[in-house]
């Protein structure tokens, strides 16, 4: 039923609203329709939060004078783990296992799961990684809380994710392979700002 369905951003857009999508996941790209209802619709295959933040940010302050909706899609907690800067082995417990590339894809460690030679150490330092990509992706977003918290007018977030990953609690990795709670369980977190109850 939800193909064909009006898009909350064309919803908002019909109400006046300035409208973007700034967005870095392949499966948002304009093509498949997703843009619907945006006045401005920016998707970069390799943006990091940083980016995305700063262009956000730019984005609201353009629009100050008017009610805006922004929607904004992640993908730094994704592989490739790969934080920037401090945030890349920031957890990171024990040396790194030189054999692990630097830039591992996902297709790496599910083909070194199925030939057995994934080692505990590389299993460590993955989920290590990706607790880096989670640590900058918070404060990312702590920045961009602080800079909407501090805008005139009243403002509403609402944060979810679209599923979680898996560490081997089932033998499984990463995410789109089981169905497991360590996968599907999200959040729904709304946080009212610029006073809102």
């Amino acid at each position: 039923d939800a193909v064909g369905a009006k898009n909350i951003s064309e919803v908002f857009q019909e109400q006046g609203f300035a409208t973007a999508g700034i967005v870095a996941n392949p499966h948002l790209q304009p093509r498949f329709g997703f843009d619907a209802g945006f006045d401005t619709w920016s998707f970069d295959g390799r943006a990091n939060a940083e980016g995305q933040i700063n262009d956000a940010l730019a984005w609201l302050e353009q629009e100050k004078h008017r009610d805006t909706y922004l929607f904004l899609h992640f993908m730094d907690p994704h592989m490739i783990y790969d934080a920037p800067g401090e945030w890349r082995e920031k957890f990171l417990t024990g040396a790194p296992d030189p054999t692990l590339p630097r830039r591992v894809e996902r297709g790496a460690v599910l083909n070194m799961m199925r030939q057995g030679t994934l080692t505990d150490t590389q299993k460590r330092q993955l989920e290590d990684l990706h607790d880096g990509e989670m640590a900058y992706m918070d404060h990312e977003l702590g920045r961009f809380f602080d800079a909407v918290d501090a805008m005139p007018g009243r403002s509403l977030i609402v944060l979810h994710n679209d599923h979680g990953e898996e560490f081997w609690d089932h033998e499984g990795f990463e995410h789109n392979h089981t169905v497991y709670d360590e996968v599907t369980r999200a959040i729904l977190w709304v946080r009212p700002g610029g006073g809102l109850p």
